[in-house]
Parts: structure tokens; sequence; C-alpha cells
């Protein structure tokens, strides 16, 4: 049973890599894209110096380009989805790190749905850290352009959000009774 156990979060942590990576591929290679303005009706998309005359252009060169190679479905997702899915994706693999804790201890053995839930409330509290980290700078600077977070943020706050999920929820269990205590009838 432990055996299977460690093949399903061997498995999901290959697929954690995998995702977070395309995510990482993604997110950076579009951080370091431009869109200078729109002189014409095409806008000319920048990346690295070199000049594209459509986001078409620019995705098939970045399915070209080394990295792109590994993971080519990532460049046909809007840009705007970019983040929220390697934020996601960096969530789960935080979430197979805490499975392989789970599973690790000698004294305590998790039950499958424990193992099961951990993925998806890892990808949550992930994407809601991320979102937090977007959330604050808008709150507290005023402008146009507000500081928004880097790759590395993202990165960060989502796996730290997916390997801590438990102790997140637990903690938001404990304020939310605090607030909202249970009437004794």
């Amino acid at each position: 049973m432990k055996l299977v156990k460690l093949l399903m979060i061997v498995l999901m942590f290959l697929v954690g890599v995998y995702g977070a990576s395309a995510g990482w591929i993604a997110s950076t290679a579009f951080e370091k894209t431009s869109v200078p303005g729109k002189v014409t009706n095409s806008p000319a998309y920048e990346y690295k110096g070199i000049k594209f005359r459509d986001e078409e252009s620019l995705n098939q060169f970045l399915r070209e380009e080394r990295w792109g190679n590994w993971c080519p479905w990532v460049f046909g997702i809007p840009r705007e989805i970019l983040p929220l899915l390697a934020a996601t994706a960096f969530g789960f693999l935080g979430g197979t790190v805490r499975c392989i804790y789970l599973v690790s201890r000698p004294r305590q053995q998790p039950s499958f749905t424990t193992l099961l839930t951990a993925l998806p409330l890892g990808m949550a509290i992930g994407l809601l850290l991320f979102m937090l980290s977007w959330l604050l700078p808008k709150l507290f600077l005023s402008g146009s352009h507000a500081a928004k977070p880097e790759t590395i943020t993202l990165a960060a706050f989502s796996l730290f959000g997916g390997t801590f999920s438990d102790e997140a929820y637990n903690w938001i269990q404990s304020r939310v009774t605090k607030l909202f205590p249970k009437k004794s009838e």
C-alpha cells in the first residue's frame, strides 16, 4: 500500500515539475516581451531586441526557441492566463512536496483521501498567495504603473503556499471560528 502511494506521489511530482517549469518558461518569456505602443493597427512586439509584427509571430518564435520545445503548448494560451497557470502549477508542486513529507513520516501513514486533497488545496493556496502578491501593491501604491510581482515572486509564493497549505487552512479556520463563534443552543 505504501508503494502505491509513493508511486502516485512520484508521478504527481513529475507532473508538478513539468507544469511548474512550463509556467516558469512562459512567464519569463512574456516578462521579457514588450508592446511599445499602438502606432499602427497592429502593435509591434519586441522580445530581446527582436521585433515581431504581431503576437502570433512572437508566439511562433517562442515555440521554436530552445526552452520552448519542452512545452510548445503553453504559448498558445492567452498571456493574461499564464501567471495564473504558473501559480497553480507551483501550488500543485508544493502540494506534492507536502505529500512526500506526509508519506515519509515513519509513525503516521496518511490515507489516500489526505494525499488527494493535499494537491487541490496546495493549488488553491498557491493561487491565493499569488493573487495577494498582486493585490497588496495595488492597495498601497497609487498611480497607473503600480508595482507588479515578477516570476520569482510567483514561483516562491505559490510553492510556499502549496507546501504549507494545511497550516494555512488551519490558520484560516481558526480565525473564522474566532470571528464567527458557534452559538450554543
